[in-house]
Order: C-alpha cells, then sequence, then structure tokens
C-alpha cells in the first residue's frame, strides 16, 4: 500500500472514532437569532449589502413562485426587483444544529407596497447556517414561502 494513502486512511478512521460534534451552545442559538433580525432590519432599509454580508458566497436561495437564485450577484438581482418592504417580522420556531451545521426555522410577515396597494404576506422560512473558519456563522441556504394561497394574491385572468 501507498504510504500516503495508509497514512491517509489511518487519518479518515481515527477522525470517526472521536467524539460527536457538539450540540449548539446557547451562544451560538443567540447569535444566529440575532443575525436573522438584522436581517429583517435590513430587509427594510433594502441595506443589500448587510443582507449578502450575513451569507456564504456560495449562498442559494428558493424564494416562492421563482427559481433558485445561486450566489451572491442573483440574490442582489433578485432583492433588487422587489417592492419595497414597510414592515418585516421573523419569528423563530426552532433553532438546531451540530458542530459547524445549524438550521433556523420559523414563521414571517412581510407587508409590502405594490403600486398602490399595500399587501401583508404571512409565511414560513428555512434556513441552513455554516460556522465559518473564524467562528462566525452565515448562511448558505434559505427557503420560505407564503402562507396566502396564490389565487388570493393575482386576480384570475378574465376570458
Amino acid at each position: 500500500m501507498n504510504p500516503r494513502l495508509g497514512f491517509a486512511l489511518f487519518t479518515v478512521l481515527c477522525l470517526g472514532c472521536g467524539s460527536p460534534p457538539a450540540h449548539l451552545s446557547e451562544a451560538d442559538i443567540a447569535t444566529i437569532r440575532r443575525i436573522e433580525q438584522e436581517f429583517v432590519a435590513a430587509s427594510v432599509a433594502r441595506d443589500f449589502d448587510r443582507i449578502l454580508a450575513q451569507r456564504t458566497a456560495d449562498i442559494v436561495w428558493y424564494p416562492p413562485n421563482a427559481p433558485a437564485q445561486n450566489g451572491p450577484d442573483a440574490v442582489r438581482r433578485f432583492l433588487s426587483t422587489n417592492p419595497p418592504i414597510i414592515r418585516f417580522t421573523a419569528t423563530p420556531v426552532e433553532t438546531k444544529g451540530y458542530g459547524g451545521i445549524a438550521y433556523n426555522r420559523g414563521s414571517y410577515s412581510a407587508t409590502v407596497v405594490v403600486g398602490k396597494d399595500t399587501i401583508v404576506d404571512p409565511g414560513k422560512y428555512v434556513q441552513v447556517w455554516h460556522r465559518q473558519l473564524d467562528g462566525s456563522w452565515r448562511i448558505a441556504f434559505e427557503a420560505w414561502n407564503s402562507d396566502t394561497p396564490i389565487t388570493a394574491v393575482v386576480p384570475p385572468k378574465k376570458r
């Protein structure tokens, strides 16, 4: 057997025999939830730089009624084409994780202005967070969808 291959196999086996990754600490959960509330404020302020600074370089967004947005440039374009949010709340329901991976799920309510209409959109979300090498947490994946049936938002086409 190649000595390098043997060492690599030995290393993998030793790492696999170690203790399981630790649950998230209360401090990690508090950090994730603080960043989530910073996202709420940044969304109302339309501060796209602040929003993107909270996400990984390979961020993937799954917004409702739209294709996946892959990477910061796509997310920025998506954000810039959305109507202004005038009120926004995010209420976490569960934040859990192990080691350097966490998920956060909850509900939201966003109030947006479209033309002369003010629309309140309640819904739910899920996020996958990755701990960075510097110990900070960033969002790597997000998906959310509305609790409002699409027929209530989009009037039926006239025949």
